[in-house]
């Protein structure tokens, strides 16, 4: 059964933090589609390779965040909403899961977690 989009126990609401991440992305799709243009490709055409990657992923995703992730895009390529909420969207729902995922069947590997610079002190301590 799928979870209503955007409802991921454990995950904080929107921070400051998420905010630079959402100029950060939407920057991102503003180039990837004057890059496309570049290339000779049209922005219909990267909106199509797009919908048909969704489409790859759509089982993992489940059938209601894929339906939101369509909506998103396709706002997105009208103009209606910006790239930044399917790819923040993307990246909450289908990578950070993943990401999770991989990290708790390795969790027993794991030497250390930290910030940056946690990671930094620890490092410079081994031998």
């Amino acid at each position: 059964r799928d979870a209503e989009p955007g409802q991921r126990p454990g995950r904080p609401p929107l921070d400051g933090d998420d905010a630079g991440r959402a100029l950060h992305l939407e920057g991102a799709g503003l180039a990837a589609l004057e890059e496309a243009a570049q290339h000779g490709l049209t922005k219909e055409y990267v909106h199509q390779r797009y919908q048909s990657a969704l489409l790859r992923i759509g089982k993992r995703l489940g059938r209601i965040r894929l339906q939101t992730l369509q909506k998103r895009l396709n706002q997105a390529f009208t103009a209606r909403a910006s790239h930044t909420a399917w790819i923040d969207y993307l990246l909450r729902e289908y990578y950070d899961p993943m990401y999770d995922y991989q990290l708790g069947k390795k969790h027993q590997r794991i030497r250390f977690r930290g910030n940056a610079g946690d990671v930094s002190d620890f490092l410079d301590k081994l031998p």
